[in-house]
């Protein structure tokens, strides 16, 4: 028994000093590049570019003229086979081949394994052109490379002819250079180096009702200037750059050629204009996968987006990554590049992994007018696009909380949130998307007397629609006065002379406020000329609708037609006068006639009548006598 076991450990340690073969298909994480193809290269076990023999390493004091052939083999994303590359070191990834006239052949590593090891885009101008990679070697003791180290760059620029086929590993030696030493510079032609922009994953830069579209489209990157106490890394001596490309990466042209920001697709980028070299790293790289989220299950309070795996720097040794969120502003168009203005940074670096939150106000993230906003026969549109939103000085024994020294100020608006340069800045208001608030200036009491809301529908006040229309709002602020929070509800009745004109409606207004158990409820009431029902002809207690009253005017408007022509063509034309001068005036005189005899006929088929002698008679059924 233990002669078995000694022979099972012998079995198990030879099976791990053997050399590990790659998993077909099994890439790497770092094995991609958006927007170039390294898929083809990957799948390939091995490709082979044959060089010149005065170039190849070879053993020291031996003459080129004993060389028959010479090869550089490489492989993408895996080692190359142990029968490729014969050397006792594991996991190569670049080796030189050097075949003697005397039949044997010499291995050289140029380029070992990792698992680390990323592919970088190279930039031409303002695009990107075509990509490179490297590898570390091992000390080589060969003409070229005496007791040195060797290394493997290797950059594969754009043809689009030079299709490369993994069942044919010298297709990559089509129009190769190289040059060989220690350090080895390979150049090639491939078909997938040409850049083509990364394919966005289905409905990734869509999120019905904002408008993510003009986020892509507007700028081709968006920039904000940042306080040094937010930029990453060393605090810089002035105010860092930041750059924002959103559904595509940065175009090149944005920071330096040898940034991290332009050798890989990035989505957030930091600058430091006055060391930029230095001081330029990715935030977080660009995905096609990186979907815009709603902040709420509603939708109602805008969104965000997150890009993950930016720089290693000595402040993130771990990484870095962004999370951008976006909230409602109405007047924060985005009409310029330089959005400053709207963007607030804060870092967080939590055992050496970096976190950016950006905060954008953007208008794209207020929700829409749209079906909510609509009641007919009722005048809705007014409400949302008269004003941005709309105010009333109220009486103080009907404000929220401790009755001010003064009246307070209600906020108002419909069919989308309050914008944010309304309230006191940092009060609930503006934290959140809000459709009624309660504002006190002198004592800055400001808070929510209902959130916004796609789901909060104006409601007819009765069945027939005649009676105004209301619309209610919760999920207020909590105060002590309401510990359970607010709901508002808006009603408005009709008053044809309510106009809404002006901004200020206190005179349109009357609030009342009731508290219960906590919870507080105020009941708003306008007067509006909108809530009345517009005016029409009344028929049997209800109105004519406007279709009838169309079919109406087109019936007597042919009639009145066939009567005019129909009279003057007989006076005229024929020569009537009298009664013969209606058109066809002896149908209608006997048109009383043939309605009483259609009647009769039709009357006469129904109660088994039949026509008999040019007239009606009754036929006797007569019946079988049983």
């Amino acid at each position: 028994m233990k002669q078995i076991l000694a022979c099972a450990c012998a079995l198990v340690v030879l099976a791990c000093l053997q050399r590990s073969e790659p998993v077909s298909g099994q890439l790497t994480p770092v094995c991609g590049l958006e927007g170039y193809d390294i898929n083809t290269l990957s799948t390939a076990s091995y490709w082979d570019i044959p060089v010149d023999k005065s170039q190849c390493l070879r053993p020291i004091g031996l003459p080129v003229t004993n060389i028959s052939e010479c090869h550089i083999l490489f492989s993408i994303c895996h080692p190359l086979p142990s029968t490729v590359c014969q050397t006792p070191v594991l996991s190569v990834s670049v080796c030189q081949a050097v075949k003697l006239t005397d039949g044997t052949t010499q291995y050289y590593v140029q380029g070992l394994y990792n698992t680390e090891r990323k592919f970088f885009g190279n930039v031409n101008g303002t695009s990107y052109d075509g990509f490179f990679t490297s590898w570390n070697g091992t000390v080589i003791n060969a003409t070229h490379c005496e007791g040195n180290n060797s290394n493997a760059l290797m950059e594969f620029q754009c043809n689009a002819n030079a299709v490369w086929n993994p069942s044919n590993p010298t297709s990559a030696a089509v129009n190769a250079t190289v040059q060989l030493g220690c350090e080895n510079l390979i150049t090639v032609k491939y078909s997938g180096a040409c850049y083509a922009p990364p394919t966005i994953a289905p409905n990734v830069c869509q999120l019905p009702p904002f408008d993510i579209d003009r986020l892509s489209t507007g700028f081709d990157y968006w920039s904000a200037m940042v306080d040094p106490v937010h930029c990453i890394g060393t605090t810089p001596s002035s105010s860092c750059l930041m750059a924002f490309a959103f559904c595509h990466p940065l175009p090149p042209n944005v920071t330096t050629l040898d940034s991290p920001c332009t050798q890989e697709p990035t989505a957030v980028c930091q600058i430091d204009r006055e060391s930029q070299q230095a001081q330029s790293f990715s935030l977080g790289m660009f995905s096609g996968e990186s979907r815009f989220i709603a902040k709420k299950e509603e939708g109602l309070a805008g969104f965000l987006v997150e890009y993950f795996n930016g720089s290693t720097t000595a402040a993130c040794p771990k990484g870095s990554r962004s999370k951008l969120t976006f909230n409602c502003d109405p007047n924060a168009t985005w009409t310029n590049s330089d959005i400053s203005q709207y963007t607030k940074v804060i870092n967080l670096v939590v055992k050496g992994d970096c976190e950016i939150e950006v905060t954008f106000n953007y208008s794209g993230a207020c929700v829409p007018v749209g079906p909510l906003c609509e009641l007919p026969p009722f005048d809705i549109d007014r409400l949302s696009t008269g004003f941005d939103y709309w105010t009333a000085v109220v009486d103080p024994v009907h404000c929220i909380g401790s009755t001010p020294t003064s009246s307070c100020l209600m906020a108002f608006s419909f069919c989308h949130a309050l914008p944010a340069n309304v309230t006191i800045p940092g009060s609930p208001c503006t934290k959140e998307p809000t459709a009624a608030c309660q504002i006190d200036a002198q004592s800055a009491q400001s808070f929510s007397l209902g959130m916004f809301s796609s789901k909060a529908l104006f409601i007819a006040k009765d069945q027939q629609g005649v009676g105004g229309f209301y619309v209610n709002y919760t999920n207020g602020s909590t105060t002590t006065a309401c510990p359970k929070g607010t709901t508002s509800s808006l009603v408005f009745n009709c008053d044809p002379n309510a106009t809404w004109t002006d901004r200020d409606i206190t005179k349109y207004t009357k609030v009342i406020n009731t508290v219960g158990q906590g919870e507080c409820v105020v009941v708003v009431n306008f007067n509006y000329s909108g809530a009345c029902v517009p005016v029409g002809p009344i028929v049997g207690g209800r109105k004519i609708s406007p279709v009838g009253w169309i079919l109406m005017g087109i019936f007597f408007f042919v009639v009145l037609t066939y009567l005019l022509v129909g009279s003057l063509y007989q006076y005229f034309a024929v020569g009537a006068r009298g009664v013969e001068i209606l058109p066809n005036s002896a149908f209608w005189m006997n048109f009383g006639k043939l309605v009483l005899e259609g009647c009769t006929f039709s009357l006469g088929i129904i109660s088994c009548h039949c026509f008999k002698d040019g007239g009606y008679s009754k036929v006797e059924t007569q019946y079988d006598k049983i």
